[in-house]
């Protein structure tokens, strides 16, 4: 009968027709590999075509005669058998691993991924059947499928439907080396943000203190940050931090959580508040001033006198910066508004607790705040500031007129 012996080797196919044979002619194929004892002979009889296949351990065929085998035909004379010295290798078929899914967590810092499941390999098939990329063991090999199985994740951050990769799984048995083992691919899981809380510390402080609030802070505490990671700073507000700030308690809030080894979008933050406490003060600033530099000449302390006779009460005293006791200290202004810069300077007690505003007036007769009044400088010299305002004012007619006010 007609057919094909084919032998693969080094790369390429060799093919010897086979015109005539009869039923018992056989072709004699050596296995020659250390998994073998003996030579071996395959025996085929009538046709004899390339879906054919071999089973058995992985081994290297060699085909060393043609004896048995001839040619016929009109045109046989143009041909001769040759037998076939290449050889023919069997590689190892991948096989597959199901029965395995990831499941989604909540992140916690690692890139460890839970499996849940029972690994197993795809249904055995007879020796032949199926494809070489099937997956599929052959009926009759003796393996067996161990390892426990490891899911991670290529990071640890919070994602949707992330890859998982798996490793772990082995393969024993008799015929394992027949085959290799691919770990179970395509598994997905996603991973949720984390709860996390920050709460602001409490504070205190006495009337008369003030206390600055605002970003870079680190008056805080935090709950549930994973695997050691840590926050470097918060953004704090409070509106009890000014000096004047009357005796009571201020929610000091909080927010914008950032630096340290923390990534915060891998949180789902709760920003909790603080509570700023002010306490009243043993003495107001005015009492420690008017008790204090001037208490051997300063012998008229009410806020609301003039001892002195210059025109300006002991709180204004106080307040600018000047001396109760001096009748030539009375006029705060060091330098009266230049029109062409819109600027003038004035002088300041520090740590007086007091809000000091600009007003304007073009006839001497209203006078308005002027809400766009800005400082330009301020020096500090001992006790007393100097500063330089900007006013936003206008003149009219060519005139406009300042007054500092202190309250």
């Amino acid at each position: 009968s007609n057919g094909t012996f084919s032998v693969i080797g080094g790369g390429s196919q060799i093919s010897a027709n086979v015109a005539s044979a009869s039923a018992s002619s056989q072709v004699r194929l050596y296995a020659i590999a250390t998994t073998v004892a003996t030579p071996s002979t395959a025996s085929f009889t009538g046709t004899m075509n390339t879906a054919q296949n071999w089973s058995g351990a992985i081994a290297t065929f060699k085909a060393p005669s043609i004896s048995g085998l001839t040619l016929t035909g009109a045109a046989a004379g143009n041909y001769t058998l040759a037998a076939a010295t290449a050889a023919v290798t069997v590689t190892p078929k991948p096989l597959s691993v199901t029965g395995l899914t990831a499941i989604g967590k909540t992140y916690d810092g690692s890139t460890f991924v839970a499996l849940t499941g029972t690994a197993a390999l795809s249904a055995a098939e007879a020796a032949g059947a199926g494809s070489t990329a099937d997956g599929k063991p052959y009926t009759g090999d003796a393996i067996t499928l161990g390892g426990t199985a490891t899911g991670a994740l290529a990071d640890k951050n919070v994602g949707s439907l992330k890859l998982v990769t798996v490793t772990g799984k082995t393969l024993t048995g008799t015929q394992a080396g027949n085959y290799t083992l691919a770990q179970p691919g395509g598994l997905t899981a996603s991973v949720t943000p984390a709860a996390l809380t920050v709460t602001a510390d409490n504070q205190s402080k006495t009337y008369g203190q003030t206390v600055t609030f605002g970003s870079g802070s680190t008056q805080f505490t935090s709950s549930a940050l994973q695997h050691g990671e840590t926050i470097g700073s918060v953004t704090l507000a409070c509106s009890g931090g000014d000096a004047m700030a009357a005796v009571a308690s201020y929610p000091i809030t909080l927010s914008a959580a950032t630096g340290g080894t923390f990534n915060a979008g891998n949180y789902d933050i709760s920003y909790e508040p603080g509570t700023l406490t002010v306490n009243p003060a043993s003495q107001l600033p005015y009492d420690i001033w008017a008790n204090g530099t001037f208490a051997h000449a300063f012998t008229d302390k009410d806020p609301t006198q003039d001892p002195d006779g210059d025109g300006m009460t002991n709180q204004q005293e106080f307040a600018f910066g000047l001396d109760p006791t001096l009748g030539a200290s009375c006029n705060p202004i060091t330098q009266p508004l230049d029109k062409s810069t819109a600027r003038f300077q004035y002088t300041r007690r520090v740590g007086t607790g007091l809000i000091y505003q600009i007003l304007t007036s073009t006839s001497l007769g209203a006078w308005a705040l002027d809400g766009g009044a800005a400082e330009v400088t301020v020096t500090t010299i001992g006790t007393i500031e100097t500063v330089t305002v900007h006013v936003s004012a206008v003149p009219v007619n060519g005139k406009l007129f300042v007054r500092v006010q202190a309250r």
